[in-house]
């Protein structure tokens, strides 16, 4: 291999590396990946293709987005296994390759692949790149015309591996959130939040939750770079014991939830320990009705509002409209410091 890499090109694929492994989803990953590699090489279309020949299923993200034909991505699996390049690639051979030198264009185009996919949408010459995956996974380049080089292959063929691992990266991020996602719910109902956090220090996942404790107990609100409060982040590094921060409205506890070490991610169990709900005498005399009342001191005992709704027979827009009235009366604008104001008063 005789290609290499000037300056400028190894800090574009620092870069997207960097970008592409912090990328929260599929969509995001190409949307970081597409300018830099097609600074690196041009090309028209790209494609990063997930095919399941045995299944018949296939998932094509595209730059641009709209590039393809209604119905090719069920063509192209159904006929993926005529590619010259899916031979070697099931074999577990992920090595870069250039269409023009694996077949000629006149064998190409006897392709059923390339009259019922390909010929639609005008490709003739390809670059592709291998990923790992338990089904046919490729970065897919594209042009009209048969001009992609020797030099473009070998280019892409040091990218690759950087790519490779991103994509590892991005694809069990989505398994995780997904995770996460389907259990927090369970977890809010007993008073638990979970927050997750990627290996370059940003937030990727948190309920409304779990961004009201942070906010209650760090002072913190979410910024465009999502960045953890530097409290938190000073004890991730340090993995130690929990974490244990009072406050007006109790005690937060941080803790890690363990993966087993797989995982570039971190993920954080979130628990919120109240002091004693105040009563309702107290709360009365600061100006509440009986049902006012009532609604706030389930809110200091941690409900949220369908809780409160259930407990008290009412409809969730009726518990909208007391915390409304509650805000007024206490001259407050949150839940939060609402919450404050009610755990700071006498019993």
């Amino acid at each position: 291999m005789g290609a290499t890499l000037g300056a400028g090109d190894v800090r574009a694929v620092l870069e997207l590396t960097l970008e592409a492994r912090a990328a929260p989803d599929l969509p995001s990953f190409i949307h970081e990946v597409t300018p830099r590699l097609r600074a690196l090489v041009p090309y028209d279309a790209l494609g990063l293709n997930e095919i399941d020949p045995a299944r018949g299923t296939a998932l094509v993200i595209t730059d641009p987005p709209d590039y393809g034909i209604p119905g090719g991505e069920g063509r192209l699996a159904a006929l993926i296994r005529q590619h010259p390049v899916a031979g070697p690639r099931s074999r577990g051979d992920l090595r870069t390759r250039r269409l023009s030198e694996i077949i000629s264009a006149r064998d190409f185009h006897r392709l059923e692949l390339y009259q019922e996919v390909y010929r639609h949408i005008g490709i003739e010459d390809q670059i592709v790149l291998g990923l790992p995956g338990e089904v046919l996974v490729a970065i897919v380049l594209s042009r009209p015309r048969r001009t992609f080089t020797g030099r473009d292959r070998d280019v892409l063929e040091l990218v690759r591996p950087h790519l490779a691992r991103a994509y590892q990266d991005v694809r069990e991020r989505e398994r995780l959130t997904q995770v996460l996602r389907s259990a927090a719910d369970g977890y809010e109902e007993r008073g638990l939040a979970i927050v997750q956090v990627d290996r370059v220090g940003r937030i990727t996942h948190a309920g409304e939750y779990a961004l009201e404790l942070l906010a209650a107990y760090l002072g913190w609100s979410p910024d465009g770079a999502r960045r953890p409060p530097a409290k938190l982040m000073d004890w991730l590094a340090e993995e130690c014991a929990p974490l244990r921060i009072d406050g007006s409205r109790g005690r937060l506890v941080i803790q890690h939830l363990p993966d087993g070490g797989r995982s570039p991610w971190r993920a954080m169990l979130l628990e919120e320990q109240r002091t004693s709900a105040p009563t309702l005498d107290a709360l009365r005399r600061l100006g509440l009705t009986e049902r006012e009342a009532q609604v706030l001191r389930l809110l200091a005992r941690g409900k949220r509002n369908e809780q409160i709704a259930h407990e008290l027979g009412m409809r969730e827009g009726t518990v909208r409209k007391h915390l409304e009235h509650i805000y007024r009366t206490l001259g407050v604008a949150s839940r939060g410091e609402a919450i404050a104001w009610a755990l700071a008063k006498p019993r």
